[in-house]
């Protein structure tokens, strides 16, 4: 029936017709029925009914949500990108970037068909949703004729606090592994409502549609360098040339420290891009390098010298070559020649998504001359050609007598210099200028080791011309 909220029983009441054909309204009764008195003659009963809502069908029956989440680049920072589809796999959304709620999602339609086929009088409806964390209903307020239009609630607890936990267990983990792509769903229920003053028995009639929302992480994000070490940041080299031997003509060798080994970590360790490229500051000039190991992260480290002397970088022949001249001068002149040379290897990540990585090594050459070299004498060059004696024995009487006095017996101090006759300073030693003096027949004469030479008076020749007359 049709309502009507002034009349006594809240509906249009029926009627009948009186003796003139006019409708009258019947007389309500406490309880719900209608009542009149029979006329006399015939009369027509009229009572205006409406059609309405004993069903809501509601279609679609189901809806479902898949939101998808791809995490790419530096595990770090990534690049977030969200999806948001509908069951059929339409795209609804799309949004980079990391604030959900930021994304605008296009909502699905869901009717709500009143006694299968619409036929009712009065076809509207209210919507409403049990979980508006889970699910935003968009839907027209009130009782409404339209489709309800519902989303995922993008700024929800329940999709945040998934991400955030996912995203808080990867950074408690030290970013070591990529978030698992596990799928996670949840429920909504979508009602729809007649208005209960149209419905049947005063009941409003309900249509329910599940609404699925499901949340899926694909994590295809990679640790990248933040930064590289190095095990050692100064190396020390030394090239030695040393001499031996004769001074004039020494035995030259050339040697330098054993190789050392730099070591690269990348930090972190598990770096997704593993490579590194190492670069001496001068290349080939001063050191000969050598990349190692898994990914090439030692470098063996060498010295470059020419151990034969024949082909030494130029800093390191500049030494030899002054130091040669200085012996062309000089033959004698212990050589010391020296230089040092500071160079720099540079370790480089290969991966630039914060900014290529570098470490630096400061290696110090040290060019030292050894000269251990001896001055040998090549001659002795006397004081004196010769030396002469005027010896003289007095006697008193014959030849056989004994000898009074002699004279020109006295010692005479002799002197020689050991050749080369090198300045006696630190840079002409070591050079042992120290002779032994003899003599060829020692019953004529005798020298001590300072020079001093003495005729000897008991000399046999000196007796025999004694005992001879003068």
């Amino acid at each position: 029936m049709v309502t009507d909220e002034n009349e006594p029983g809240g509906v249009k009441p029926p009627t009948y017709t009186d003796e003139d054909g006019n409708p009258q309204d019947m007389t309500y009764q406490p309880g719900g029925g209608y009542t009149f008195e029979m006329p006399e003659h015939s009369t027509e009963l009229d009572v205006e009914y409406i059609r309405t809502t004993s069903k809501l069908s509601m279609d679609p029956a189901n809806v479902t949500f898949h939101v998808v989440q791809t995490r790419t680049g530096d595990r770090k920072n990534p690049t977030v990108q969200t999806v948001v589809l509908d069951g059929n796999n339409n795209q609804l959304a799309t949004y980079t970037g990391n604030d959900l709620s930021a994304i605008n999602v296009n909502p699905v339609t869901v009717n709500a068909v009143h006694n299968d086929t619409g036929a009712s009088t009065d076809k509207t409806h209210s919507w409403s949703i049990d979980d508006s964390d889970l699910v935003v209903n968009a839907s027209d307020a009130g009782y409404v004729e339209t489709a309800a239009k519902i989303k995922p609630n993008m700024a929800g607890s329940w999709i945040n606090g998934l991400l955030n936990k996912a995203v808080k267990a990867q950074q408690d983990n030290n970013y070591l592994s990529a978030i698992p792509a596990t799928v996670t769903s949840k429920n909504a229920i979508l009602t729809a409502s007649t208005n209960a003053d149209t419905s049947p028995d005063h009941k409003s009639v309900y249509g329910n549609v599940t609404v699925t929302v499901d949340f899926k992480i694909v994590d295809e994000t990679t640790l990248r360098v933040e930064g590289v070490e190095l095990n050692k940041n100064n190396i020390t080299y030394t090239i030695t040339r040393k001499l031996t031997g004769d001074r004039k003509n020494p035995t030259e060798t050339i040697f330098a420290d054993e190789p050392q080994i730099l070591a690269a970590s990348l930090r972190p360790a598990q770096s997704f891009t593993q490579n590194v490229r190492w670069e001496d500051e001068n290349p080939k000039q001063y050191l000969k390098i050598t990349p190692q190991g898994s990914f090439e992260h030692e470098l063996k480290v060498e010295a470059k010298y020419d151990p034969n002397g024949a082909d030494n970088p130029a800093w390191i022949q500049n030494v030899i070559n002054a130091d040669n001249q200085k012996r062309d001068a000089d033959p004698y002149e212990k050589l010391s020649g020296t230089a040092t040379q500071i160079e720099h290897v540079t370790v480089t990540s290969e991966d630039a998504t914060n900014g290529h990585q570098r470490a630096d090594c400061e290696v110090t050459l040290k060019f030292v001359t050894v000269d251990e070299t001896v001055i040998h004498p090549e001659s002795v060059q006397m004081g004196q050609k010769q030396m002469k004696f005027d010896l003289v024995a007095t006697k008193e009487g014959d030849v056989n007598s004994a000898v009074k006095t002699r004279t020109g017996f006295e010692p005479v101090q002799l002197s020689c210099t050991v050749l080369p006759d090198c300045n006696s300073d630190a840079l002409h030693t070591p050079y042992n200028r120290e002779v032994i003096w003899s003599v060829s027949d020692t019953d004529v004469a005798s020298i001590s080791q300072t020079g001093l030479l003495t005729p000897n008076p008991n000399a046999q020749w000196i007796k025999d011309a004694e005992h001879v007359a003068p």
